[in-house]
């Protein structure tokens, strides 16, 4: 993220990180979240609260079971602008993301 947003941007500027824990929201510790789900933005620095999903786990399959996504190993979804999934990897596939986006993106 840092390599392709320029500095003084906001940290999402270029990439909206967004996740879906397997939670319940109640569940959640918001303290416990990383800063880049929490950023603060903006030239007053407010906290963007809306990076953090969970799955309504009292009505039906949750978007884990719909999506078919391992529990155990969760995933990473590049979703573009206009919605197209462009890429989907393990979360431990850090060196086939950057290449991913090393193609077609260029550094700040």
């Amino acid at each position: 993220m840092r390599k392709y947003t320029r500095a003084g941007q906001d940290i999402d500027a270029v990439f909206d990180v967004r996740a879906i824990l397997q939670q319940g929201h109640a569940d959640i510790d918001i303290r416990s979240l990383p800063g880049l789900l929490l950023p603060r933005k903006g030239r007053h620095g407010l906290c963007d609260y809306e990076k953090v999903f969970s799955p309504d786990l009292k009505n039906g399959p949750d978007i884990f079971d719909l999506r078919g996504v391992d529990r155990a190993q969760g995933a990473l979804v590049v979703v573009r602008p206009d919605q197209y999934v462009a890429h989907v990897l393990p979360l431990s596939a850090h060196e086939e993301l950057a290449a991913f986006f090393g193609g077609f993106m260029r550094a700040a």
